[in-house]
């Protein structure tokens, strides 16, 4: 017996379980990398009590301070 049909008229024969990131093609796997890296260099810009900061531009000038040097801004110089 099957478990059930997708929309599409498929045959569903187990429960859907979570993608993990053995299930993404190479260009999903590069941006996944891509975006972790990028929320890892925001996370770390920003201090621990960043619910004090009231100006943006504090924010900001963290994340510049960590990326100077960085690939990233290389071009920016």
């Amino acid at each position: 017996d099957t478990l059930g049909t997708t929309p599409e008229g498929g045959v569903l024969l187990g429960p859907e379980r979570p993608r993990t990131y053995d299930d993404l093609n190479d260009n999903e796997k590069k941006q996944f990398n891509a975006d972790v890296h990028a929320t890892n260099i925001v996370l770390q810009g920003l201090p621990k009590l960043i619910n004090h900061i009231i100006e943006a531009k504090v924010i900001w000038d963290n994340v510049i301070m960590l990326l100077s040097g960085s690939e990233l801004t290389i071009e920016d110089r």
